[in-house]
């Protein structure tokens, strides 16, 4: 394509003036060579022998000898091919070759750099496609987690938040006469043992619908109190206020029959300590329903419960959505 391409006109006229000199040229050649066959032919046949050899003696001598002028088959031919010559570079003389035409090789290159540019332009359109789509995915990955972030602020703010407090108990303490200290002496024991109630500190009410508690005497921490996300016993009425409502008291009945069974007649004063731990389950005004798990430390020196635990024991999850069987 490139050679159709650089062909002109005149360069069309050129080559045909330059094949017909060269047939010229080689028609001559072949003309002499064929003369110069029939030359050495004609030489080289042999005479018809007579029979008498006095006949072929006298046209022996009767044949005419050859002309000091003469030219030979080689001055011939030589004189032929320096005609050619001289015709060739007469030709050459008066037609030069025109100049070389390069608007080929500069097609051919300014091909290549606009290929390149091409090539170059749709690789940094490929980057800018990449960029865009991480800058996207990270921007609905942000959204996404300010969206969860927001919800999650929202309902620790909105949704209720209980917790109990222990109202009266009823332990009896004195001074230890092995420790100097005070520490759980007697009991006052019955069905109203602890009365506790559970406090909202969240923003909308909620409704109580079951409670486990026990109390445990114990040398170190029990394990936490075993919650399940079904009701096993549920209770109805039970409504907490929002911003610091309070429910009616729940009563835990203790005996000492329940003592012997949960210390196992090992009660120290001086070392054990009383637990007091469970679940309460409720639902918000949306029918969403949670359980909190709470864990509280009896103290002789206050008088007083205390929360303990890490979140193994003090805990809120949510256990069925609004809508859901239970």
């Amino acid at each position: 394509m490139n050679l159709l391409r650089a062909t002109t006109p005149r360069n069309k006229k050129q080559l045909v003036h330059g094949r017909k000199m060269f047939d010229c040229r080689a028609i001559l050649l072949a003309t002499v060579l064929i003369a110069w066959v029939g030359v050495a032919h004609s030489q080289t046949k042999p005479q018809p022998n007579n029979e008498s050899g006095t006949l072929s003696a006298q046209q022996g001598s009767a044949q005419p000898t050859p002309s000091p002028n003469s030219l030979s088959q080689e001055q011939v031919t030589k004189a032929v091919e320096d005609g050619i010559d001289a015709a060739a570079k007469e030709y050459e003389t008066r037609h030069p070759s025109p100049p070389p035409d390069n608007s080929g090789w500069w097609f051919n290159f300014w091909l290549v750099v606009f290929t390149g540019g091409l090539v170059a332009v749709g690789a940094s359109q490929c980057y800018l496609i990449l960029w865009t789509l991480r800058a996207t995915e990270k921007a609905a990955n942000a959204a996404v987690d300010s969206a969860k972030t927001a919800e999650k602020g929202m309902l620790t703010l909105e949704i209720p938040y209980l917790y109990p407090f222990v109202r009266q108990h009823g332990f009896i303490t004195n001074v230890s006469q092995r420790s100097g200290q005070l520490a759980v002496t007697s009991f006052d024991f019955g069905n109203e043992f602890i009365k506790y109630y559970f406090r909202n500190f969240g923003r909308t009410p909620a409704e109580i619908t079951e409670v486990q508690s026990i109390l445990l005497p114990s040398m170190g921490m029990p394990n936490p109190w075993p919650a399940t996300d079904r009701n096993l016993n549920r209770l109805s009425g039970y409504i907490v206020a929002a911003d610091g409502g309070e429910s009616p008291d729940f009563p835990y009945a203790f005996n000492k029959g329940m003592f012997d069974n949960y210390s196992q007649g090992k009660f120290n004063p001086d070392t054990h300590m009383f637990w007091f731990l469970g679940t309460v389950r409720y639902n918000d005004v949306f029918e969403n329903e949670y359980i909190r798990g709470f864990c509280l430390a009896y103290s002789p020196m206050t008088n007083n419960f205390y929360p303990v635990g890490g979140d193994g024991y003090n805990y809120r999850r949510k256990t069925k959505a609004a809508g859901q069987e239970a």
